[in-house]
């Protein structure tokens, strides 16, 4: 599913990142929702999107 998403450089997808320091680390974090994913397993017909 994500590698599709991908190679359609997540078109129509939303994308989210933060960037921090604390702790004497640094971290990103980072989302992609992918909506209404082709290809989910049957048992998954209600979810609406994928993160």
């Amino acid at each position: 599913m994500f590698d599709r998403a991908a190679d359609a450089a997540f078109a129509g997808g939303a994308m989210f990142g933060s960037e921090g320091a604390g702790h004497g680390r640094e971290e990103g974090r980072y989302v992609t929702v992918v909506a209404n994913p082709d290809g989910l397993p049957a048992g998954w017909s209600d979810v609406g999107s994928v993160r």
